[in-house]
């Protein structure tokens, strides 16, 4: 199996099996896999027409096939490559749905655990916009002392707006993005301005 890092380029086919996979998980953007590609060392492939990814960030995991096709070809492909490579075979980002297909269809071939850790977090868009109640009183804080300590505006971002990119510059350090890599805190604030600086390869504008 050919597997490649994600480029700005191939934002085109990974839309186009992300599409197709009918998830509301922020994994399934083309951004979010962009922007963290660097912290998980993000590869892809395309294989019976499904899309894999693979990090190695900490030992090889690959995404559950993500597209329309049956997910039985890809995945036995995929048994045969870890095979080859003298690796067990782990998946990451499996989801309910996927879940209930492998129970179905490979029976205790796999042990699934749940992450708590890498669940996505929903808020609600009306609890969001007031923040009231007791759960929201830290966020508000926050929100308050920025309104009051900072004279801001809404501005849209654009490719003149050169204090934005300036700033985002600062805080990769100049462009030292390598010893970002594997300091997530410090790679989070790096990410965004990642995003900043390459918004319209990643389809943010």
């Amino acid at each position: 199996m050919d597997f490649q890092p994600v480029k700005a380029s191939d934002k085109e086919i990974i839309d186009k099996y992300m599409k197709k996979a009918n998830s509301r998980s922020c994994d399934m953007s083309f951004a979010a896999v962009y922007l963290w590609k660097d912290f998980y060392l993000l590869e892809y492939t395309v294989c019976e027409d499904m899309l894999i990814f693979r990090t190695t960030e900490d030992g090889s995991s690959y995404s559950f096939p993500i597209g329309d096709a049956s997910p039985e070809k890809a995945l036995l492909a995929l048994e045969a490559h870890c095979k080859e490579n003298e690796e067990p075979l782990k998946l990451h980002c499996v989801y309910r749905e996927n879940e209930a297909w492998l129970e179905e269809h490979m029976p205790g071939k796999f042990e699934i655990e749940f992450d708590r850790d890498s669940a996505d977090y929903i808020y609600e868009c009306e609890k969001l916009i007031g923040l009231k109640g007791k759960k929201f009183h830290g966020k508000k804080n926050h929100v308050n002392k920025f309104i009051k300590t900072y004279d801001w505006a809404y501005e849209k971002i654009t490719d003149d707006k050169t204090d934005v990119f300036d700033i985002s510059w600062q805080i990769f350090d100049n462009g030292d993005y390598e010893r970002y890599k594997k300091d997530y805190m410090r790679l989070n604030e790096a990410t965004v301005g990642w995003a900043i600086w390459d918004f319209t390869k990643v389809g943010l504008p």
